[in-house]
Protein backbone atom coordinates (compact mmCIF):
# COMPACT_ATOMS: atom_id res chain seq x y z
CA UNK A 1 0.00 0.00 0.00
CA UNK A 2 0.96 3.66 0.02
CA UNK A 3 -0.27 6.78 0.98
CA UNK A 4 -0.91 10.03 -0.82
CA UNK A 5 1.08 12.89 0.79
CA UNK A 6 -0.49 16.18 -0.86
CA UNK A 7 -1.83 19.33 1.30
CA UNK A 8 -5.30 18.96 1.02
CA UNK A 9 -6.56 21.82 -1.48
CA UNK A 10 -7.52 24.99 -0.19
CA UNK A 11 -11.19 26.59 -0.07
CA UNK A 12 -10.20 28.14 -3.59
CA UNK A 13 -9.96 24.49 -5.53
CA UNK A 14 -13.76 23.91 -3.86
CA UNK A 15 -14.85 26.84 -5.50
CA UNK A 16 -13.04 25.99 -8.59
CA UNK A 17 -15.02 22.87 -8.95
CA UNK A 18 -18.31 24.13 -7.99
CA UNK A 19 -18.83 22.14 -4.82
CA UNK A 20 -20.35 22.41 -1.36
CA UNK A 21 -17.42 21.30 0.34
CA UNK A 22 -16.70 18.53 2.37
CA UNK A 23 -14.75 16.06 0.95
CA UNK A 24 3.81 -0.76 -3.63
CA UNK A 25 7.04 -4.03 -1.95
CA UNK A 26 9.14 -3.61 1.08
CA UNK A 27 9.54 0.51 0.69
CA UNK A 28 6.28 2.25 1.29
CA UNK A 29 6.04 6.13 0.62
CA UNK A 30 4.04 8.68 2.49
CA UNK A 31 3.85 10.98 -0.12
CA UNK A 32 1.55 8.87 -2.63
CA UNK A 33 4.19 7.40 -4.13
CA UNK A 34 5.05 4.08 -4.34
CA UNK A 35 8.56 2.68 -3.93
CA UNK A 36 6.76 -0.81 -2.97
CA UNK A 37 4.24 -2.12 -0.76
CA UNK A 38 3.76 -2.47 3.04
CA UNK A 39 2.91 -5.69 4.06
CA UNK A 40 -0.59 -5.01 6.55
CA UNK A 41 -2.31 -7.51 9.20
CA UNK A 42 -6.40 -8.00 9.48
CA UNK A 43 -7.91 -6.43 12.45
CA UNK A 44 -5.49 -6.73 14.95
CA UNK A 45 -2.28 -7.87 15.74
CA UNK A 46 -2.47 -12.41 16.08
CA UNK A 47 -1.60 -13.74 19.21
CA UNK A 48 0.51 -17.37 19.45
CA UNK A 49 -2.59 -19.42 19.22
CA UNK A 50 -3.91 -17.37 15.79
CA UNK A 51 -6.97 -15.79 17.59
CA UNK A 52 -6.79 -11.89 16.71
CA UNK A 53 -6.73 -9.37 19.95
CA UNK A 54 -8.89 -6.10 19.87
CA UNK A 55 -7.35 -2.84 19.37
CA UNK A 56 -7.51 0.12 21.29
CA UNK A 57 -7.48 3.44 20.05
CA UNK A 58 -4.05 4.51 18.16
CA UNK A 59 -1.21 6.04 20.56
CA UNK A 60 1.33 7.85 19.88
CA UNK A 61 4.94 6.37 20.82
CA UNK A 62 7.33 9.07 19.88
CA UNK A 63 8.08 12.10 17.64
CA UNK A 64 10.78 13.51 15.33
CA UNK A 65 11.15 17.23 15.16
CA UNK A 66 13.21 18.27 11.63
CA UNK A 67 16.57 19.43 12.18
CA UNK A 68 15.21 22.62 10.42
CA UNK A 69 12.18 23.14 8.66
CA UNK A 70 8.53 21.31 8.19
CA UNK A 71 8.00 17.80 8.28
CA UNK A 72 6.11 16.75 4.39
CA UNK A 73 6.16 13.49 2.83
CA UNK A 74 7.93 10.27 3.67
CA UNK A 75 9.34 6.79 2.73
CA UNK A 76 9.77 4.35 5.14
CA UNK A 77 12.22 1.31 4.53
CA UNK A 78 12.39 -1.40 7.48
CA UNK A 79 13.23 1.29 10.56
CA UNK A 80 14.40 3.85 8.31
CA UNK A 81 12.51 6.99 7.60
CA UNK A 82 13.42 8.81 4.37
CA UNK A 83 11.59 12.67 5.26
CA UNK A 84 10.94 15.60 2.92
CA UNK A 85 11.48 18.55 5.11
CA UNK A 86 9.84 21.51 3.26
CA UNK A 87 12.47 24.21 3.60
CA UNK A 88 15.32 21.97 4.76
CA UNK A 89 15.91 19.25 2.17
CA UNK A 90 15.91 15.42 2.85
CA UNK A 91 16.25 14.40 6.23
CA UNK A 92 16.95 10.33 7.00
CA UNK A 93 15.60 9.08 10.66
CA UNK A 94 16.21 6.01 12.73
CA UNK A 95 12.85 5.05 13.96
CA UNK A 96 14.48 1.87 15.44
CA UNK A 97 13.54 2.59 18.69
CA UNK A 98 10.46 4.51 18.20
CA UNK A 99 10.03 6.32 21.40
CA UNK A 100 13.42 8.20 20.81
CA UNK A 101 13.50 8.54 16.91
CA UNK A 102 17.27 9.98 15.70
CA UNK A 103 18.30 11.61 13.00
CA UNK A 104 20.97 10.00 10.86
CA UNK A 105 21.75 12.66 8.19
CA UNK A 106 20.43 16.02 6.76
CA UNK A 107 20.76 17.08 2.82
CA UNK A 108 19.99 20.77 2.35
CA UNK A 109 18.64 21.83 -1.24
CA UNK A 110 19.64 25.32 -2.31
CA UNK A 111 17.22 28.21 -1.08
CA UNK A 112 13.79 27.98 -2.79
CA UNK A 113 13.76 24.49 -3.59
CA UNK A 114 11.47 22.92 -1.26
CA UNK A 115 11.42 19.52 -0.61
CA UNK A 116 7.41 17.50 -0.51
CA UNK A 117 7.97 14.17 -1.65
CA UNK A 118 10.23 10.90 -1.21
CA UNK A 119 10.32 7.73 -2.91
CA UNK A 120 13.64 5.11 -2.29
CA UNK A 121 14.97 2.58 -4.71
CA UNK A 122 17.59 0.95 -3.44
CA UNK A 123 20.47 3.52 -2.53
CA UNK A 124 19.06 6.25 -4.08
CA UNK A 125 16.03 8.36 -2.93
CA UNK A 126 14.03 10.79 -5.60
CA UNK A 127 12.58 13.44 -4.19
CA UNK A 128 9.95 15.68 -5.59
CA UNK A 129 10.37 19.55 -4.87
CA UNK A 130 7.30 21.09 -6.60
CA UNK A 131 7.75 24.12 -8.94
CA UNK A 132 11.63 23.84 -8.25
CA UNK A 133 11.86 20.11 -10.05
CA UNK A 134 13.04 16.68 -8.45
CA UNK A 135 16.39 15.50 -7.08
CA UNK A 136 18.61 11.92 -7.13
CA UNK A 137 20.21 11.40 -3.57
CA UNK A 138 22.70 9.11 -3.06
CA UNK A 139 21.77 8.05 0.22
CA UNK A 140 24.28 4.71 0.93
CA UNK A 141 25.86 7.43 3.89
CA UNK A 142 23.01 9.43 5.39
CA UNK A 143 25.42 11.14 7.25
CA UNK A 144 27.30 12.07 3.85
CA UNK A 145 24.35 11.81 1.26
CA UNK A 146 24.99 13.35 -1.85
CA UNK A 147 22.73 14.59 -4.52
CA UNK A 148 23.72 12.77 -7.61
CA UNK A 149 21.11 14.31 -9.96
CA UNK A 150 18.55 16.76 -10.70
CA UNK A 151 16.03 18.75 -12.94
CA UNK A 152 14.74 21.96 -12.11
CA UNK A 153 13.07 22.71 -14.89
CA UNK A 154 9.52 20.71 -14.16
CA UNK A 155 7.15 20.74 -11.24
CA UNK A 156 6.87 17.64 -9.43
CA UNK A 157 3.73 17.32 -7.37
CA UNK A 158 4.70 13.77 -6.25
CA UNK A 159 7.22 11.00 -7.38
CA UNK A 160 7.57 7.12 -7.37
CA UNK A 161 9.76 4.76 -8.17
CA UNK A 162 9.03 1.37 -9.45
CA UNK A 163 11.67 -1.05 -11.54
CA UNK A 164 14.11 1.78 -12.54
CA UNK A 165 11.53 4.18 -13.49
CA UNK A 166 10.89 7.35 -12.32
CA UNK A 167 7.31 8.86 -12.28
CA UNK A 168 6.86 12.53 -11.65
CA UNK A 169 3.21 13.96 -11.27
CA UNK A 170 2.77 17.24 -11.64
CA UNK A 171 -0.37 19.53 -11.56
CA UNK A 172 -1.24 18.67 -15.53
CA UNK A 173 -0.08 15.16 -15.51
CA UNK A 174 2.30 12.48 -15.52
CA UNK A 175 5.89 11.58 -16.97
CA UNK A 176 8.40 9.08 -16.83
CA UNK A 177 12.31 8.70 -16.29
CA UNK A 178 14.51 5.71 -16.74
CA UNK A 179 16.54 5.57 -13.77
CA UNK A 180 18.63 2.16 -14.28
CA UNK A 181 21.75 4.08 -14.05
CA UNK A 182 20.28 6.92 -10.99
CA UNK A 183 22.94 9.14 -11.81
CA UNK A 184 21.71 9.76 -15.70
CA UNK A 185 18.12 10.01 -15.64
CA UNK A 186 16.75 9.69 -19.79
CA UNK A 187 13.28 11.06 -20.34
CA UNK A 188 10.96 8.01 -21.31
CA UNK A 189 7.51 9.92 -22.14
CA UNK A 190 6.86 13.45 -21.79
CA UNK A 191 3.60 14.67 -19.52
CA UNK A 192 0.40 12.76 -20.48
CA UNK A 193 -1.67 15.41 -20.02
CA UNK A 194 -4.71 13.89 -17.72
CA UNK A 195 -7.75 15.58 -16.49
CA UNK A 196 -8.45 17.64 -13.57
CA UNK A 197 -5.49 19.11 -11.10
CA UNK A 198 -3.35 15.87 -10.45
CA UNK A 199 -2.55 16.21 -6.33
CA UNK A 200 -0.86 12.34 -5.76
CA UNK A 201 -0.27 9.49 -6.88
CA UNK A 202 0.29 5.52 -6.21
CA UNK A 203 2.03 2.99 -8.74
CA UNK A 204 0.52 -0.17 -7.92
CA UNK A 205 1.49 -3.29 -10.53
CA UNK A 206 1.27 -1.95 -14.11
CA UNK A 207 -1.04 1.11 -13.12
CA UNK A 208 -0.37 4.44 -11.89
CA UNK A 209 -3.55 5.88 -10.10
CA UNK A 210 -3.85 9.75 -9.57
CA UNK A 211 -6.13 12.00 -7.41
CA UNK A 212 -6.89 14.82 -8.69
CA UNK A 213 -8.86 17.93 -7.81
CA UNK A 214 -11.55 19.62 -10.70
CA UNK A 215 -12.96 16.91 -12.76
CA UNK A 216 -15.82 17.04 -13.99
CA UNK A 217 -17.29 19.35 -11.35
CA UNK A 218 -15.67 17.40 -8.30
CA UNK A 219 -12.63 15.00 -8.06
CA UNK A 220 -11.69 11.68 -9.45
CA UNK A 221 -9.58 8.51 -9.67
CA UNK A 222 -7.35 8.62 -12.57
CA UNK A 223 -6.31 5.00 -13.57
CA UNK A 224 -3.03 5.16 -15.99
CA UNK A 225 -1.74 2.22 -17.86
CA UNK A 226 2.12 2.33 -17.30
CA UNK A 227 2.87 -1.34 -18.08
CA UNK A 228 5.17 0.94 -21.22
CA UNK A 229 6.87 3.24 -19.27
CA UNK A 230 7.39 5.07 -22.36
CA UNK A 231 3.64 5.47 -23.02
CA UNK A 232 1.41 6.12 -20.60
CA UNK A 233 -1.88 5.74 -21.75
CA UNK A 234 -5.00 6.99 -19.34
CA UNK A 235 -7.35 4.40 -19.47
CA UNK A 236 -10.36 5.19 -16.61
CA UNK A 237 -11.83 7.60 -14.41
CA UNK A 238 -13.88 7.20 -11.58
CA UNK A 239 -15.75 10.09 -10.18
CA UNK A 240 -15.58 11.25 -6.38
CA UNK A 241 -18.64 14.07 -5.25
CA UNK A 242 -15.35 16.74 -4.42
CA UNK A 243 -12.25 17.38 -4.22
CA UNK A 244 -9.78 13.85 -4.21
CA UNK A 245 -6.06 14.65 -2.76
CA UNK A 246 -5.37 11.83 -0.83
CA UNK A 247 -5.60 8.08 -2.05
CA UNK A 248 -4.26 4.44 -1.04
CA UNK A 249 -4.34 1.52 -2.77
CA UNK A 250 -4.65 -1.94 -1.31
CA UNK A 251 -4.45 -5.36 -4.17
CA UNK A 252 -7.68 -4.36 -5.64
CA UNK A 253 -9.06 -1.75 -3.80
CA UNK A 254 -8.09 1.73 -3.62
CA UNK A 255 -9.72 4.30 -1.10
CA UNK A 256 -10.30 7.98 -2.18
CA UNK A 257 -10.18 10.76 0.46
CA UNK A 258 -12.16 13.78 -0.37
CA UNK A 259 -14.31 16.71 0.81
CA UNK A 260 -17.07 14.76 1.69
CA UNK A 261 -15.31 11.55 3.28
CA UNK A 262 -13.31 8.34 1.55
CA UNK A 263 -14.62 5.99 -1.46
CA UNK A 264 -13.99 2.59 -1.46
CA UNK A 265 -13.68 1.73 -4.99
CA UNK A 266 -12.86 -1.69 -6.42
CA UNK A 267 -10.21 -1.75 -8.89
CA UNK A 268 -9.91 -5.33 -10.14
CA UNK A 269 -10.33 -4.11 -13.75
CA UNK A 270 -8.35 -0.41 -13.11
CA UNK A 271 -10.66 0.58 -16.41
CA UNK A 272 -13.85 0.02 -15.08
CA UNK A 273 -13.28 1.20 -11.59
CA UNK A 274 -16.61 0.27 -9.16
CA UNK A 275 -17.37 2.06 -6.30
CA UNK A 276 -18.60 -0.25 -3.03
CA UNK A 277 -18.77 2.00 -0.59
CA UNK A 278 -18.42 5.65 1.32
CA UNK A 279 -17.20 6.53 4.62
CA UNK A 280 -19.01 9.49 5.01
CA UNK A 281 -16.61 12.58 6.76
CA UNK A 282 -16.10 16.21 6.04
CA UNK A 283 -12.81 16.89 5.16
CA UNK A 284 -11.03 13.90 5.17
CA UNK A 285 -7.38 14.59 4.68
CA UNK A 286 -5.53 11.09 4.59
CA UNK A 287 -6.04 8.08 4.35
CA UNK A 288 -3.55 4.76 5.31
CA UNK A 289 -4.87 1.09 5.47
CA UNK A 290 -3.90 -1.82 7.43
CA UNK A 291 -5.83 -5.20 6.15
CA UNK A 292 -9.70 -4.44 7.52
CA UNK A 293 -8.71 -1.23 9.17
CA UNK A 294 -8.73 2.16 7.54
CA UNK A 295 -7.30 5.10 9.22
CA UNK A 296 -8.66 8.60 8.19
CA UNK A 297 -7.35 12.26 9.17
CA UNK A 298 -9.80 14.38 9.14
CA UNK A 299 -12.04 17.55 10.65
CA UNK A 300 -15.96 17.70 10.39
CA UNK A 301 -16.20 20.81 10.62
CA UNK A 302 -19.67 20.72 10.37
CA UNK A 303 -20.00 19.28 13.94
CA UNK A 304 -17.28 22.15 14.98
CA UNK A 305 -15.21 18.57 16.18
CA UNK A 306 -11.54 18.75 16.05
CA UNK A 307 -9.38 17.00 13.66
CA UNK A 308 -9.53 13.32 14.36
CA UNK A 309 -7.47 9.81 13.39
CA UNK A 310 -10.72 7.43 12.74
CA UNK A 311 -10.46 3.74 12.91
CA UNK A 312 -12.67 2.49 10.27
CA UNK A 313 -13.74 -0.93 9.47
CA UNK A 314 -13.84 -1.95 6.18
CA UNK A 315 -14.23 -5.47 5.98
CA UNK A 316 -17.55 -5.46 4.73
CA UNK A 317 -16.52 -2.66 2.10
CA UNK A 318 -20.16 -2.04 1.22
CA UNK A 319 -20.59 -0.84 4.70
CA UNK A 320 -17.52 0.93 6.23
CA UNK A 321 -18.33 1.43 9.91
CA UNK A 322 -16.17 3.32 12.32
CA UNK A 323 -14.87 1.17 15.18
CA UNK A 324 -15.00 2.50 18.52
CA UNK A 325 -11.09 3.28 18.23
CA UNK A 326 -10.23 6.79 17.55
CA UNK A 327 -8.11 9.99 19.12
CA UNK A 328 -7.85 13.86 18.66
CA UNK A 329 -5.47 14.21 15.58
CA UNK A 330 -3.26 17.13 14.45
CA UNK A 331 -4.60 20.06 12.35
CA UNK A 332 -3.68 20.32 9.11
CA UNK A 333 -2.83 16.49 8.59
CA UNK A 334 -0.01 16.55 5.27
CA UNK A 335 1.00 12.55 5.32
CA UNK A 336 -0.37 8.74 6.99
CA UNK A 337 1.18 6.16 6.12
CA UNK A 338 1.19 2.58 7.65
CA UNK A 339 4.54 0.67 7.99
CA UNK A 340 6.97 -1.35 9.69
CA UNK A 341 4.00 -2.59 12.57
CA UNK A 342 3.48 1.01 13.39
CA UNK A 343 1.40 4.55 11.58
CA UNK A 344 2.81 7.96 11.31
CA UNK A 345 2.05 10.87 9.91
CA UNK A 346 3.20 14.53 9.58
CA UNK A 347 0.91 17.37 9.77
CA UNK A 348 1.67 21.13 9.49
CA UNK A 349 0.17 22.43 12.96
CA UNK A 350 3.56 21.32 14.72
CA UNK A 351 5.36 20.54 11.53
CA UNK A 352 6.86 17.50 12.63
CA UNK A 353 6.50 13.40 12.12
CA UNK A 354 4.48 11.32 14.95
CA UNK A 355 5.02 7.11 15.23
CA UNK A 356 1.57 5.48 16.68
CA UNK A 357 0.97 2.54 17.43
CA UNK A 358 -2.19 1.61 16.15
CA UNK A 359 -3.10 -1.44 17.58
CA UNK A 360 -2.95 -1.09 21.31
CA UNK A 361 -4.10 -3.61 23.87
CA UNK A 362 -7.32 -2.05 24.94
Amino acid sequence: MAAAGCPFPGEEDEEEAGMAGTAGTPDTSADGSSSGEGTAGAEGETDPTGAMQECGAPVELGLFQPTDGEARGFAVRDDVVYLAVESEGLEVVDIGDPASPTSLGVLDFALGELAFSVAVDGDHAFVGKRGAGWSVVDVTDPGAMVEVAFDDADDAEDVAVVDGTLFVLDTTGLRTYDVVDPTVPVVMSPTVTLPGSCRSMVVAGSTAYIASTGVEGGGGLVMVDVSDPSSPTEIGVYLTTSNAAHLEVDGNTAYVSHLDGVDVVDVTDPAMPVGRGVFVQDRSHAVASAGSRLFVLGDDTSNFTPPTLTVVDVSNPEAPTVSDASFDAFADPYALEYAADMLMLTAEDDDALHILDPCPTP
